[in-house]
Protein backbone atom coordinates (compact mmCIF):
# COMPACT_ATOMS: atom_id res chain seq x y z
CA UNK A 1 0.00 0.00 0.00
CA UNK A 2 2.64 2.04 1.12
CA UNK A 3 4.89 1.51 -1.97
CA UNK A 4 1.68 2.21 -4.79
CA UNK A 5 1.56 5.74 -2.93
CA UNK A 6 5.18 6.61 -2.82
CA UNK A 7 5.15 5.70 -6.87
CA UNK A 8 2.45 7.91 -7.03
CA UNK A 9 4.21 10.95 -5.63
CA UNK A 10 2.55 10.82 -2.00
CA UNK A 11 4.41 11.48 1.18
CA UNK A 12 3.99 8.69 2.95
CA UNK A 13 3.76 8.26 7.06
CA UNK A 14 4.62 4.48 7.97
CA UNK A 15 3.80 3.37 10.89
CA UNK A 16 4.99 0.33 12.70
CA UNK A 17 4.81 -1.42 16.18
CA UNK A 18 7.81 -3.74 17.45
CA UNK A 19 9.68 -4.74 14.15
CA UNK A 20 10.40 -1.98 11.15
CA UNK A 21 9.83 -3.97 8.30
CA UNK A 22 8.78 -1.95 5.26
CA UNK A 23 10.42 -0.34 2.62
CA UNK A 24 13.89 1.09 2.49
CA UNK A 25 13.69 4.82 4.09
CA UNK A 26 16.82 5.71 1.97
CA UNK A 27 14.98 4.62 -0.84
CA UNK A 28 12.39 7.40 -0.74
CA UNK A 29 12.67 10.92 0.23
CA UNK A 30 9.16 11.30 0.74
CA UNK A 31 8.70 8.46 3.57
CA UNK A 32 8.79 9.02 7.26
CA UNK A 33 8.92 5.60 9.91
CA UNK A 34 7.14 6.06 13.28
CA UNK A 35 6.58 3.55 16.32
CA UNK A 36 2.91 3.46 16.86
CA UNK A 37 1.56 0.48 19.43
CA UNK A 38 -2.11 1.41 18.17
CA UNK A 39 -3.80 0.48 21.59
CA UNK A 40 -2.56 3.01 23.06
CA UNK A 41 -3.61 6.75 22.78
CA UNK A 42 -1.15 8.40 24.01
CA UNK A 43 1.27 6.44 20.95
CA UNK A 44 -1.66 7.63 18.92
CA UNK A 45 -1.11 11.53 19.65
CA UNK A 46 2.41 11.14 19.61
CA UNK A 47 1.66 9.86 16.03
CA UNK A 48 -0.69 12.73 15.37
CA UNK A 49 1.97 15.06 16.37
CA UNK A 50 4.74 13.91 14.38
CA UNK A 51 2.35 14.73 10.92
CA UNK A 52 1.30 17.93 12.48
CA UNK A 53 4.78 19.13 12.55
CA UNK A 54 5.67 17.65 8.70
CA UNK A 55 2.44 18.45 7.13
CA UNK A 56 -0.46 20.86 6.62
CA UNK A 57 -2.82 18.33 5.21
CA UNK A 58 -3.78 14.81 5.02
CA UNK A 59 -5.07 13.38 1.86
CA UNK A 60 -5.05 9.89 2.75
CA UNK A 61 -5.33 7.92 6.28
CA UNK A 62 -5.30 3.93 5.38
CA UNK A 63 -5.62 1.85 8.58
CA UNK A 64 -4.23 -1.22 8.08
CA UNK A 65 -2.98 -2.00 10.93
CA UNK A 66 -4.48 -4.97 12.80
CA UNK A 67 -4.37 -7.61 15.75
CA UNK A 68 -5.04 -10.90 15.55
CA UNK A 69 -5.34 -13.19 18.96
CA UNK A 70 -6.76 -16.89 17.86
CA UNK A 71 -7.75 -19.82 20.37
CA UNK A 72 -10.57 -21.34 21.18
CA UNK A 73 -13.47 -19.60 22.72
CA UNK A 74 -13.24 -21.43 26.30
CA UNK A 75 -9.53 -20.03 26.37
CA UNK A 76 -9.92 -16.39 24.92
CA UNK A 77 -9.77 -13.56 27.79
CA UNK A 78 -11.46 -10.06 28.38
CA UNK A 79 -8.21 -8.78 28.27
CA UNK A 80 -7.43 -10.30 24.68
CA UNK A 81 -10.39 -9.51 23.33
CA UNK A 82 -10.45 -5.61 24.53
CA UNK A 83 -7.18 -5.71 23.00
CA UNK A 84 -8.12 -6.74 18.99
CA UNK A 85 -11.45 -4.39 19.51
CA UNK A 86 -8.53 -1.07 20.64
CA UNK A 87 -6.09 -1.78 18.06
CA UNK A 88 -8.34 -2.95 15.14
CA UNK A 89 -11.06 -0.51 15.58
CA UNK A 90 -10.79 2.28 18.67
CA UNK A 91 -7.14 3.01 17.18
CA UNK A 92 -8.94 4.36 13.39
CA UNK A 93 -11.71 6.06 15.37
CA UNK A 94 -9.12 7.61 17.22
CA UNK A 95 -6.99 8.60 14.39
CA UNK A 96 -9.83 10.34 12.51
CA UNK A 97 -11.33 11.55 15.21
CA UNK A 98 -7.40 13.51 16.11
CA UNK A 99 -7.41 14.26 12.70
CA UNK A 100 -10.16 15.23 10.93
CA UNK A 101 -9.43 18.84 10.76
CA UNK A 102 -6.44 17.59 8.38
CA UNK A 103 -8.55 15.06 6.00
CA UNK A 104 -10.90 18.00 4.78
CA UNK A 105 -11.57 16.79 1.02
CA UNK A 106 -9.87 13.68 1.65
CA UNK A 107 -9.95 9.95 1.39
CA UNK A 108 -9.96 7.24 4.64
CA UNK A 109 -9.57 3.76 3.48
CA UNK A 110 -10.42 0.93 6.08
CA UNK A 111 -8.90 -2.26 5.85
CA UNK A 112 -11.21 -4.59 7.07
CA UNK A 113 -11.50 -8.38 5.77
CA UNK A 114 -14.16 -10.51 4.78
CA UNK A 115 -13.95 -11.88 7.99
CA UNK A 116 -16.05 -9.76 9.33
CA UNK A 117 -18.83 -10.69 6.70
CA UNK A 118 -18.71 -14.46 5.90
CA UNK A 119 -15.35 -16.13 6.23
CA UNK A 120 -15.32 -15.86 9.71
CA UNK A 121 -14.19 -19.09 11.66
CA UNK A 122 -14.60 -20.51 15.36
CA UNK A 123 -10.74 -19.38 16.74
CA UNK A 124 -11.31 -15.49 15.80
CA UNK A 125 -14.27 -14.15 17.01
CA UNK A 126 -12.42 -11.12 18.68
CA UNK A 127 -10.84 -10.52 14.90
CA UNK A 128 -13.99 -11.28 12.86
CA UNK A 129 -16.37 -9.21 15.49
CA UNK A 130 -13.60 -6.34 14.99
CA UNK A 131 -13.53 -6.06 11.56
CA UNK A 132 -17.53 -6.30 11.31
CA UNK A 133 -17.40 -3.24 13.45
CA UNK A 134 -14.57 -1.67 11.42
CA UNK A 135 -16.96 -1.75 7.80
CA UNK A 136 -19.76 -0.71 9.86
CA UNK A 137 -18.35 2.66 11.73
CA UNK A 138 -16.59 3.36 8.20
CA UNK A 139 -20.02 3.54 7.14
CA UNK A 140 -21.31 5.32 10.53
CA UNK A 141 -17.97 8.03 9.82
CA UNK A 142 -19.32 8.64 6.31
CA UNK A 143 -22.31 10.06 7.55
CA UNK A 144 -21.14 11.77 10.40
CA UNK A 145 -18.48 13.34 8.40
CA UNK A 146 -19.19 14.35 4.76
CA UNK A 147 -16.37 16.52 3.49
CA UNK A 148 -14.11 13.63 3.87
CA UNK A 149 -14.49 9.94 1.93
CA UNK A 150 -14.73 7.06 3.70
CA UNK A 151 -14.31 3.31 1.89
CA UNK A 152 -13.12 -0.27 3.83
CA UNK A 153 -11.66 -2.70 1.83
CA UNK A 154 -12.43 -6.82 2.88
CA UNK A 155 -9.96 -8.92 1.26
CA UNK A 156 -10.15 -12.83 2.49
CA UNK A 157 -6.61 -14.52 2.65
CA UNK A 158 -3.69 -12.22 1.43
CA UNK A 159 0.10 -13.60 1.16
CA UNK A 160 1.17 -11.96 4.17
CA UNK A 161 3.74 -12.97 6.35
CA UNK A 162 1.24 -13.85 9.28
CA UNK A 163 -0.65 -15.98 6.84
CA UNK A 164 2.69 -17.70 5.47
CA UNK A 165 3.59 -18.77 9.37
CA UNK A 166 -0.07 -20.37 9.42
CA UNK A 167 -0.03 -24.32 10.21
CA UNK A 168 -0.08 -25.42 6.65
CA UNK A 169 -2.92 -27.75 7.39
CA UNK A 170 -5.06 -25.31 8.70
CA UNK A 171 -4.47 -22.47 5.99
CA UNK A 172 -5.09 -25.25 3.01
CA UNK A 173 -8.10 -26.28 4.81
CA UNK A 174 -9.64 -23.14 5.14
CA UNK A 175 -9.03 -21.67 2.16
CA UNK A 176 -10.95 -24.53 0.82
CA UNK A 177 -13.64 -24.00 3.59
CA UNK A 178 -14.69 -20.52 2.33
CA UNK A 179 -13.50 -21.03 -1.64
CA UNK A 180 -10.43 -19.42 -2.28
CA UNK A 181 -8.23 -20.90 -4.56
CA UNK A 182 -5.24 -18.84 -4.09
CA UNK A 183 -3.54 -16.34 -1.58
CA UNK A 184 -4.15 -12.03 -2.54
CA UNK A 185 -0.59 -11.12 -3.33
CA UNK A 186 -0.34 -7.93 -1.45
CA UNK A 187 0.29 -5.46 -4.43
CA UNK A 188 -3.39 -6.17 -5.30
CA UNK A 189 -4.47 -4.66 -2.13
CA UNK A 190 -2.32 -1.54 -3.03
CA UNK A 191 -3.67 -1.32 -6.04
CA UNK A 192 -7.54 -1.06 -4.99
CA UNK A 193 -6.23 1.28 -2.40
CA UNK A 194 -4.40 3.18 -4.99
CA UNK A 195 -7.86 2.88 -7.25
CA UNK A 196 -10.07 3.88 -4.26
CA UNK A 197 -8.24 7.15 -3.58
CA UNK A 198 -8.77 8.18 -7.43
CA UNK A 199 -12.74 7.40 -7.41
CA UNK A 200 -15.27 9.45 -6.28
CA UNK A 201 -17.75 6.43 -5.32
CA UNK A 202 -20.40 6.45 -2.85
CA UNK A 203 -18.73 7.40 0.78
CA UNK A 204 -19.08 4.37 3.51
CA UNK A 205 -18.82 1.69 0.74
CA UNK A 206 -17.51 -1.24 1.51
CA UNK A 207 -14.90 -3.48 -1.35
CA UNK A 208 -15.13 -7.10 -1.19
CA UNK A 209 -12.36 -8.98 -2.56
CA UNK A 210 -11.92 -12.36 -2.77
CA UNK A 211 -8.94 -14.51 -4.62
CA UNK A 212 -7.89 -12.13 -6.80
CA UNK A 213 -11.21 -11.06 -7.96
CA UNK A 214 -13.69 -8.15 -6.92
CA UNK A 215 -17.16 -8.65 -6.07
Amino acid sequence: ISKELLDDGYFVFMTYHTNLISLNEEEYENASFISCDMSKEEDIHHLVEEVRKKSKKVDVLVNNAALCLDNEIKEKTKEEFMKVLEVNVVGPFLLVKHLKDYLEDGVVINIASTDGIDTYNEYNIDYSTSKAALIHLTKVLAYSLPSIRFYSISPNFVNTNAIREMSPFFLESELKRVGQESLIEPEVIGKKVLEKVRSHEKSGSNFIIKGDKDV
